[in-house]
Parts: structure tokens; C-alpha cells; sequence
């Protein structure tokens, strides 16, 4: 579900998995389980690079789109409070050009019967220079959709991990 919010710089998505939050946590933390699911509609299955995920560490991510162009999804993790919350900045790349760059924050909040809730609340700003395709509103909708299509697989690939 996404919801609407004052500011256009700022996006909310947020997702309630039937699977307990440590496993839920472990899915955004371990390549294993980040390999099955960060992959938007439209793209090739990912290539991670590089995770280290402490306070410092990074990540990195290859995406082939369907048109041919190569999409990275880099960045710096801030904060890292197992299994609350993660908080990093977001770099992506087309074609190895920088278009996008924002803050994610990901909050972890354990439910009733063994479920989790995900709130992803991401800050873009809006980088000087970036090739006009990449308008507020593209990022806004990408944004948006990009997180959907995740979500949604990474709810498939939890039914199918043992708890």
C-alpha cells in the first residue's frame, strides 16, 4: 500500500507479511533472500555485488532492464538495529549515470500471530544534471512500483521459507 504524503520528495510504502520479524529482517539482510526478491517487473533476475550490512557497510546490486539497459542499486546503510530497522542512502544508475539518490529508512514491527509490517519511507532528492527522462514524477511512480513488484516477491518468497 502506498500512501499519500504532503511532500513530494518524500514516499511511504508499507506491507504486512505472514512470517515472523526476524526471518522478515533476515530477507532484507542475507543475499540468499535478497536474490529472490529485489527484482522490479521488467528486470532480469539481480546480481548482487556486494553486502555488508553494519553501520558503514554497503550494498550492490545489478539489474538487466528488459530494453537492455543495466540498472545499480548502491548504497551506504547509517543505521542498523536488528531486526527494527534499516537506514540507508540509495544510489541508482542506468547505464552507470546517477539519477537517483535517497534516504531509506525501513522499519521492521513485529503483529499478532508470527507477522511483520514493513514501512519503507525513502526521501528522494532530486540530483542537478539528471537526463530529463527522469522526471519527480517517474521517480515518484518508479519509486512506487519498483517497491510494489519487491514487496510482492518478497511475500511469495517468505511463504515458501521455513519460519
Amino acid at each position: 500500500m502506498t500512501e499519500p504524503v504532503p511532500d513530494d520528495r518524500e514516499m511511504v510504502v508499507s506491507r504486512s507479511f505472514a512470517a515472523p520479524r526476524r526471518l522478515v529482517f533476515a530477507a532484507w539482510t542475507e543475499e540468499r533472500h535478497l536474490v529472490r526478491w529485489w527484482q522490479p517487473q521488467g528486470f532480469a533476475p539481480p546480481r548482487m555485488t556486494r553486502l555488508d550490512v553494519r553501520p558503514g557497510g554497503g550494498f550492490r546490486i545489478e539489474m538487466q532492464h528488459d530494453s537492455g539497459e543495466l540498472f545499480t542499486a548502491y548504497g551506504t546503510y547509517r543505521e542498523v538495529v536488528a531486526p527494527e530497522r534499516l537506514v540507508y542512502d540509495d544510489y541508482c544508475e542506468a547505464s552507470g549515470v546517477l539519477f537517483h539518490r535517497a534516504r531509506i529508512t525501513v522499519a521492521f514491527a513485529a503483529e499478532a500471530g508470527d507477522r511483520t509490517t514493513v514501512t519503507l519511507r525513502g526521501r528522494m532528492l532530486w540530483l542537478e544534471g539528471r537526463e530529463a527522462r527522469w522526471t519527480p514524477e517517474l521517480m515518484r511512480l518508479g519509486w512506487a512500483k519498483g517497491w510494489a513488484d519487491n514487496l510482492a516477491l518478497l511475500e511469495r518468497h517468505l511463504a515458501g521459507v521455513p519460519a
